[in-house]
């Protein structure tokens, strides 16, 4: 099988983590969802299309 690999890089905002510095954990639904839309932007597709 074909191995897929994208890269995209985010930056975290101080409000996205905890007391500590780390990424809450309520937050990654939304990193997983630019990865996704910006995924699909690099091989040249919009989200309406992908709908």
């Amino acid at each position: 099988m074909k191995e897929l690999h994208f890269d995209y890089t985010l930056r975290t905002r101080y409000a996205e983590t905890d007391q500590m510095g780390v990424v809450y954990y309520g937050n990654y639904p939304q990193y997983l969802e630019l990865g996704r839309v910006e995924w699909l932007r690099a091989i040249g597709l919009t989200y309406k299309e992908m709908e």
